[in-house]
């Protein structure tokens, strides 16, 4: 069974209700498998929403695209943010962050710049000075994901350079 999450602060509802039935009509997706999802239209850096919609059975935590932005919005809740996660988790869970690569994966806090991998790396694996519940297990700093040209789509596709970074929760 597969349970998705999704939180934005935009309305993306109606997007995830069509994924999630494209999902069920897929004959591939395979026998007997089940997977739904919801969607919360909130901001996760607010009072309680973490809290709230990631729960310590969550398996998985994606940031993808998103990391930047929420650095941007506030520095000190987006650390308390992924602090949070390494209490709220299990050991073995999965944290994923995906952004763009190059000059698009530094965040600018204040006057200062810092490597969106670095920064991450900083705040997950250095936290408490030793006492850090994470280990990083991926880490790519410029990963191409490049579309099979078979793949057509009424709009146009681009390929991507990527920023990667897998940390499992440790204890």
């Amino acid at each position: 069974k597969i349970h998705v999450t999704a939180v934005d602060i935009a309305e993306w509802d109606d997007v995830v209700g069509a994924l999630v039935q494209s999902f069920k009509s897929d004959t591939n997706f395979g026998a007997g498998a089940r997977f739904d999802a919801d969607f919360w239209k909130a901001d996760i850096l607010g009072p309680g929403v973490a809290e709230e919609v990631i729960t310590p059975d969550t398996r998985l935590v994606t940031l993808c695209f998103t990391t930047n932005e929420l650095y941007t919005q506030s520095r000190a809740d987006t650390t308390r943010f992924l602090l949070g996660l390494g209490e709220r988790l299990q050991p073995g869970a999965l944290l994923l962050v995906v952004e763009s690569a190059g000059s698009y994966s530094t965040v600018k806090v204040g006057e200062k710049v810092f490597d969106m991998g670095l920064l991450l790396e900083h705040t997950l694996l250095r936290a408490g000075e030793g006492k850090s519940n994470w280990e990083m297990t991926d880490k790519r700093d410029s990963q191409w994901f490049r579309l099979p040209e078979e793949i057509k789509f009424p709009l146009q596709l681009e390929d991507a350079r990527v920023m990667v970074r897998v940390f499992r929760r440790t204890r």
